[in-house]
């Protein structure tokens, strides 16, 4: 992508827009399902075209097989997302919690 992103504004893509490399160094938006975890930093994300995302997160990430998540972070040349300390959960009881930094949000259902 050319020219400077507008601040506070950022493209949902998914994985096949991610993968055609025109949204290196930028601020995305990635909606889909945790795949797996490496208890580490790299969590496999499937995006709702159903193709597959690396997203770099930390540890302290909360992991749940097939939870819905809307998660935004940078674009990497690599075409992997490091997260930016934000990503909405859709929990399974019908919640939504949302992670700023170090602080979570809830929003009951």
């Amino acid at each position: 992508m050319s020219g400077q992103q507008v601040d506070g504004a950022f493209p949902r893509l998914n994985a096949s827009m991610l993968h055609a490399g025109n949204w290196d160094q930028t601020i995305v938006s990635l909606v889909g399902k945790a795949v797996t975890f490496d208890g580490q930093e790299t969590l496999e994300f499937e995006c709702v075209d159903g193709g597959k995302v690396q997203v770099q997160v930390t540890p302290d990430f909360p992991f749940s097989p097939g939870m819905a998540m809307e998660i935004m972070g940078a674009a990497n040349d690599d075409k992997t997302v490091q997260v930016c300390g934000f990503y909405v959960l859709f929990g399974k009881d019908g919640c939504i919690y949302i992670r700023r930094s170090n602080s979570w949000i809830f929003i009951r259902k």
